[in-house]
């Protein structure tokens, strides 16, 4: 494993190729991040930046730059999630699926939401899901994404989301499990199993940010400057 630290987020990587400074390809300033997972990875097929935060505030914004090169990213009916919003288990849980996740399959965009009253459950105990198609797979471009989330596994949950300064999502309702840790921020690649014919998915980020309660979305939106010499973070406290 190859872990990258910055100031507030980790790198999960598991191979020398998971993860490097890009300098030719960038949103803005300097470098940006690459990205990769190989069909050949048999142990885990995951190259992410994880937010180390252990704050309990649930309204919270998060904006970031995805780069998808065609020539990685034939269409096929396999999917990857590409930014989600991950949930610690609770003691006496194993391990379930993130209640907010952005994934591609079938060449298209799919957020996925999903949400449960109960303390303990399963992925096959949740209360509901909700899925939102945002459009076919944009490659060869920035394509720059702004979440408003106010997690919470009751009625006043609320999910915006603006893709290219658009919004295409504008849901109120639950959208997290009754967990003690507040979901925290992932983007890169996970992919669970690999049928395709393909080789290998790369995926760029640059200008990534968070905001806390009092942000908005000109705070977090892409045009600025992140990735540099280390990864910065801003607003979070």
């Amino acid at each position: 494993m190859y872990p990258i630290w910055y100031d507030s987020f980790k790198g999960e990587f598991h191979k020398s190729y998971s993860f490097a400074a890009a300098t030719s390809l960038k949103r803005t300033g300097n470098k940006a991040a690459r990205l990769e997972i190989r069909k050949a990875d048999t142990d885990v097929r995951r190259a992410e930046f994880i937010q180390n935060y252990t704050s309990t505030g649930r309204n919270r914004w998060y904006g970031l730059s995805l780069y998808q090169p065609s020539a990685n990213w034939a269409d096929s009916k396999d999917w990857e999630i590409i930014t989600q919003f991950w949930s610690k288990p609770d003691a006496g849980e194993s391990n379930h699926t993130p209640p907010i996740s952005l994934s591609v399959s079938n060449g298209r965009y799919r957020l996925v939401v999903r949400w449960e009253a109960s303390a303990i459950h399963t992925n096959e105990t949740v209360d509901g899901t909700k899925t939102f198609d945002l459009g076919p797979v944009e490659k060869d471009k920035w394509l720059d994404f702004v979440y408003h989330i106010n997690f919470s596994y009751k009625s006043d949950g609320v999910l915006e989301v603006w893709k290219d300064g658009k919004k295409v999502v504008d849901y109120r309702g639950p959208n997290s499990y009754n967990d003690k840790t507040v979901p925290y921020f992932k983007f890169g690649m996970y992919k669970y199993s690999w049928e395709s014919h393909y080789s290998n998915r790369v995926l760029y980020v640059d200008e990534v940010r968070i905001g806390n309660e009092n942000a908005t979305y000109n705070d977090v939106a892409p045009l600025r400057t992140i990735f540099s010499t280390e990864l910065q973070y801003q607003k979070l406290n």
